[in-house]
């Protein structure tokens, strides 16, 4: 299976304009209307991918669903596609839950690097 990184590319790189009338809440977007064709069904797709494996949150009274990847949070609002940046303090509550895995993992993998220049 496709990684959701390659699959959704087109949408996760391309120019997204700066939302300049909520300087308050800095965030980015593109609009689905302005997209081409075959990325309205990729936008289409990851708007689906976001409600099956994001997370749901309630802001004045509407819940929307949420997805955070790659150093951004990602959210649909009726047509329009969000994108704000993750803060640092965002980024180390997210990995900290898996630290001692992260630990655990990297004394693995030096351990395995070590054994294959001794053999």
């Amino acid at each position: 299976m496709e990684d959701i990184q390659t699959k959704f590319e087109r949408i996760l790189n391309r120019p997204y304009r700066f939302a300049k009338t909520m300087v308050k809440f800095p965030h980015f977007y593109i609009v689905r209307e302005y997209l081409k064709f075959d990325d309205r069904k990729l936008y289409d797709e990851f708007w689906k991918y976001i409600e099956e494996h994001g997370y749901k949150k309630s802001r004045y009274g509407t819940e929307y669903s949420y997805l955070k990847v790659w150093g951004y949070k990602y959210r649909m609002i009726g047509n329009i596609l969000n994108r704000t940046p993750l803060t640092e303090e965002q980024l180390r509550i997210d990995i900290e839950p898996y630290e001692k895995y992260i630990k655990e993992w990297v004394e693995y993998i030096v351990e395995m690097h070590k054994r294959k220049n001794v053999d």
